[in-house]
């Protein structure tokens, strides 16, 4: 099964709420089911939209605007259902 690309962004923004620290590539890779390619293209989209932010050890953490991104969708799919 395809997931949309609005899941696979949500999945990776989960995958960095997991750790305080944040997650590197490869755990995000791992976690999102994500190959080094994808993972690319995902962070730099949301890194470039301001949902993302790196830190000096590649780690990767959700900004304010991306936790209430992914809250907000959550709460939408809940009432969809």
């Amino acid at each position: 099964m395809h997931r949309s690309r609005l899941t696979i962004l949500v999945d990776v923004l989960k995958t960095t709420m997991k750790s305080k620290k944040g997650k590197k590539k490869t755990g995000i890779m791992q976690d999102a089911n994500l190959n080094s390619r994808q993972a690319t293209k995902y962070l730099h989209l949301l890194l470039a939209n301001g949902l993302l932010n790196p830190d000096s050890k590649e780690r990767y953490r959700p900004t304010q605007k991306g936790l209430e991104l992914v809250h907000t969708l959550e709460a939408l799919n809940l009432k969809l259902r």
